[in-house]
């Protein structure tokens, strides 16, 4: 519309510039009123803004504004309204008292002073859509919890009624998207609904409006509130915490009286769900407010369940239902003895339970005969001190223990019970390798208080650990996360052929760990593309493998053809490490490599 009127102005001046160079110096020059409508902006459901421009003012003009109409060339007969001034040709007038979602024909005009009137152009546009129409009935059937109301979307606005309810919050003017307002949803389109409003609270005033959604947005009908009946109060179970072997923590929080006083607040205990009266209570003082207690007396790996209460003259309230489980009551025995030196502190080994069992275990490697003691703490004194009772039972504090062979053993001990038993293992793989059938075994450092392996899996399958012919102590791994279990079906995968350098910990009877890898190179001189694969050298009790480094470069060992494991040199003392930046550097030759991966050094020798 705008570029229209560019050009009828552009044609009008260029036509009167034309004019002017023809006549003469002293000729007056008078142009023919003229006047464009301009512009029409800020199109509402009701009114819009038009804008016209005066080109010419002839004789002079009285007065200016807008005319519109449904029909084409509107007049001033048939709806106007006057600008209120004209700044630099162009002047503002708004349309008011349209009609929704309707097209009207609008022209700027102005009257000279004879009393001519000159209109501008039509010009068209479309008013928007309105809000729909909503109104709320009256609020009845008003119980504690309860009440019933409704309302009529009687007008959609001419756009589609997409959603309709009611909305209702204990604070006034409750919107669809406000905080702590309860919305609900009866369809779509126009007409009448009916609402059970539920979940309320007792003795509590609530503030409610219906509400219509269409595509211009939300309207909301008038305001009416109303009061609940007395009833129960209203409380949550907080938490449960500083949960310990026999006690813990109890917070609760009493949010509404429901109408009448809190009489008494409190926590419902016991072993089974949704606790009442009839188990056990703590009473934790009266009215509203948060409230905590200490529950205490409790046995140690239960499970148990609270619920806070609160009591008004009008009956109970509960809160929700929260178990927790107490700490289990783990043992943990260290192990002292001839093999330590007696160290009676945290350096001796120690046996730990479970929280599903008393019953603890662990592994000590034996060197010599000779006999220990299990202390739960490091004073020697009873009851902390279990001994032999002579009779192959614990006692406090008892006699020695006796090992009557070096060796390595699982060592298990129930301070429940006061039982104890010593088996002598001895370690090693079985697996598809070899048919399941011969165990090879592993070697034990005491340094490290691991085992070790150095065994070649010529196809794919699993393996186990095995520490008694009779397999009554084995392992494996079911999840495949490293950590050894006793599950059923739980055979460790070997999934790349090759020699492997095997790692079995049971020095931490919390976690029992292993770990089987390959090993092999990968640098500069192969363009670290696929690992050169190291083989195990039993003589000289490494892995080892030649390259040819055509150039200077860098390498690093790789487990499992992968970058999860890896090792380099980053100070280049033959030890190696797993810092960043850590390549070993390697001139140009050719080398015959080798690694030991569990002291972790490895040699470069030019060949």
């Amino acid at each position: 519309m705008k570029n229209k009127t560019y050009k009828n102005i552009l044609g009008f001046f260029l036509a009167s510039l034309m004019f002017i160079a023809s006549c003469k110096k002293e000729d007056p020059i008078k142009l023919d009123a003229q006047l464009e409508t301009w512009e029409i902006s800020n199109i509402t459901s009701t009114t819009a803004d038009v804008s016209g421009f005066v080109v010419a003012e002839g004789s002079g003009f009285s007065e200016s504004g807008i005319v519109w109409a449904t029909t084409e060339a509107p007049t001033i007969a048939d709806n106007s309204a006057l600008a209120d001034k004209v700044e630099k040709a162009v002047y503002t007038a708004q349309a008011t008292g349209l009609d929704h979602l309707t097209t009207y024909f609008v022209r700027a005009y102005s009257k000279s002073t004879d009393g001519t009137i000159l209109y501008g152009e039509d010009e068209t546009f479309e008013t928007l859509a309105h809000l729909a129409t909503v109104s709320v009935d009256d609020v009845t059937d008003i119980t504690a919890t309860t009440a019933t109301s409704g309302g009529n979307v009687s007008y959609d606005g001419k756009a589609d009624v997409t959603a309709k309810g009611l909305c209702w919050s204990m604070d006034p003017n409750p919107a669809i998207d406000s905080t702590d307002v309860t919305v609900t949803d009866e369809g779509e389109g126009t007409g009448v609904f009916t609402t059970d409003i539920t979940g309320l609270i007792g003795g509590t005033t609530y503030y409610l409006r219906a509400y219509a959604t269409n595509g211009i947005g939300t309207s909301y009908s008038d305001e009416v509130s109303f009061t609940t009946v007395n009833g129960l109060a209203v409380v949550t179970t907080e938490s449960v915490t500083d949960i310990t072997k026999t006690s813990a923590k109890l917070a609760g929080n009493a949010l509404f009286t429901g109408g009448t006083d809190i009489a008494e607040r409190g926590f419902y205990w016991g072993t089974s769900a949704n606790p009442t009266v009839a188990d056990n209570t703590i009473a934790a003082g009266s009215g509203l407010g948060k409230f905590e207690a200490d529950l205490s007396g409790l046995d140690p790996g239960v499970t148990y369940y609270i619920r806070a209460y609160a009591i008004n003259s009008n009956g109970t309230a509960y809160g929700e239902d929260v178990q927790f489980t107490t700490v289990a009551d783990i043992w943990k025995f260290w192990v002292v003895g001839d093999y330590n030196g007696w160290d009676n502190s945290d350096a001796a080994l120690y046996l730990l339970s479970t929280a599903s069992s008393p019953e603890a275990e662990g592994y000590v490697n034996f060197t010599n005969t000779g006999g220990f003691k299990l202390t739960t703490d490091h004073s020697w004194t009873d009851p902390f001190t279990y001994g032999d009772d002579g009779a192959g039972a614990l006692t406090n504090p008892g006699g020695n223990i006796s090992v009557s062979a070096a060796g390595y053993y699982l060592i298990k001990a129930d301070g429940v019970n006061m039982t104890y038993s010593l088996t002598e293992t001895v370690w090693g793989i079985i697996g598809d390798f070899n048919g399941w059938g011969s165990q090879v075994d592993m070697a034990y450092d005491p340094t490290s208080m691991t085992f070790h392996l150095a065994q070649t899996f010529s196809s794919t399958g699993g393996f186990k650990f095995r520490g008694t012919p009779d397999w009554s102590i084995n392992y494996g791994d079911k999840t495949g996360d490293g950590i050894l279990d006793t599950e059923n079906d739980n055979n460790i995968p070997i999934s790349i052929v090759g020699d492997y350098a095997i790692t079995m910990d049971l020095s931490n009877p919390d976690a029992y760990t292993y770990s089987a890898n390959t090993w092999g190179i990968i640098g500069d001189f192969n363009s670290w593309g696929d690992d050169v694969n190291m083989t195990w050298d039993a003589v000289n009790s490494v892995f080892v493998a030649n390259i040819t480094v055509a150039s200077d470069g860098g390498f690093k060992f790789r487990a499992n053809d992968d970058w999860i494991v890896n090792y380099g040199d980053k100070d280049g003392d033959g030890n190696l490490d797993t810092e960043n930046d850590n390549n070993i550097s390697i001139s140009t030759g050719d080398y015959k490599i080798t690694l030991d991966p569990w002291s972790k050094v490895y040699t470069v020798t030019a060949i």
